[in-house]
């Protein structure tokens, strides 16, 4: 942890070459004073606002405290276990999802001929988009990938998922890979919340993940409108569609009542995982849950300082609202 925080110091107070120590001095004041990580520092802007903004924002220290306290082990379990997801979400999924472990390669064979979508195979207990990949002919011959983790006893590690086909509009902007939604509820005795949200748009491909490539913006949670810039990983900023062009500032998430109805029902039927971020793919015949995450991230470039500077606040009042008796 200490490691994390020295790379992620010297990074944010790297100035060509040489290390501004005064800007150092200043990241660790807000390390203690609010919980902020370097990072959060400089994604927040927090050098160029006053005590009173610092203080209205959900830090790194928040975020932990709440994937801790709102978080049950078991609840957890349900999220990170892709097999024990889709049992207990199936109502909420759309899609059938078939655990290698209990299949031959004459069963998938099956299952993929059913699929007119195609399929993904997916690590088991993965994350962050790792592993993931859309299966091909070859794969589900005998010699191909599937005989391999079935004939080598793996099956237990991994699992398919049919693969939803996006809606039309959706496809239009963002090219063919689901682009997911997310969505980070809490959970209170009055009920879920949507607290905030982002969407995930691909490169081209079919995998869209933002450690993978991918452009993550915030979504106003309220009318489904995306609020520009986009942001890959790396930093860029992008006020179209790298792809298609399209100005996602004009983009409403299409259904979007739907949508956050959706996110609610599925936090709510998972009640010890109070605080949880929700992906969401958008198809012709509705949305559909497609995992489930009780780390949630996005808090940290939802607040960035591009977007927060027109409001003059960030989230920790929302979280404080639904969370206020554990935060």
């Amino acid at each position: 942890m200490l490691g994390t925080y020295g790379r992620q110091l010297h990074k944010v107070c790297d100035r060509g070459g040489s290390f501004d120590l005064v800007r150092a001095m200043s990241v660790a004041y807000c390390s203690v004073r609010y919980g902020a990580s370097p990072n959060n520092y400089e994604t927040f802007g927090f050098d160029k606002i006053a005590h009173r903004q610092r203080r209205t924002y959900l830090t790194y220290r928040h975020n932990q405290r709440l994937m801790m306290r709102a978080n049950t082990p078991e609840a957890i379990e349900r999220l990170l276990d892709k097999r024990r997801f889709a049992q207990h979400f199936s109502a909420l999924t759309g899609r059938r999802t078939i655990a290698l472990s209990e299949a031959s390669l004459l069963d998938v064979q099956e299952f993929l001929r059913s699929c007119s979508n195609g399929a993904l195979i997916k690590p088991r207990l993965e994350g962050q988009g790792r592993g993931v990949r859309a299966l091909g002919a070859d794969d589900v011959r005998r010699q191909g990938v599937l005989s391999q983790i079935l004939d080598g006893g793996e099956g237990d590690a991994w699992i398919l998922d049919e693969r939803l086909a996006q809606h039309s509009q959706m496809t239009k902007w963002f090219g063919t890979g689901l682009a997911p939604v997310r969505l980070v509820t809490g959970l209170s005795a009055k009920g879920a919340e949507v607290m905030w949200a982002a969407i995930t748009m691909g490169r081209g491909g079919d995998a869209i993940n933002y450690h993978l490539g991918g452009v993550m913006a915030p979504v106003n949670a309220l009318t489904g409108r995306i609020l520009t810039p986009g942001i890959d990983k790396e930093g860029m900023e992008f006020f179209q569609h790298p792809v298609s062009g399209v100005d996602l500032a004009s983009v409403v998430i299409p259904l979007w009542s739907d949508v956050t109805a959706l996110a609610k029902a599925a936090a709510e039927s998972n009640p010890y995982a109070r605080y949880c971020g929700w992906d969401i793919g958008v198809t012709e015949n509705g949305p559909y849950v497609i995992e489930g995450n009780h780390d949630p991230g996005t808090y940290s470039m939802v607040q960035a300082y591009a977007y927060r500077k027109a409001v003059g606040e960030g989230l920790l009042p929302i979280a404080q609202r639904v969370f206020d008796d554990i935060l």
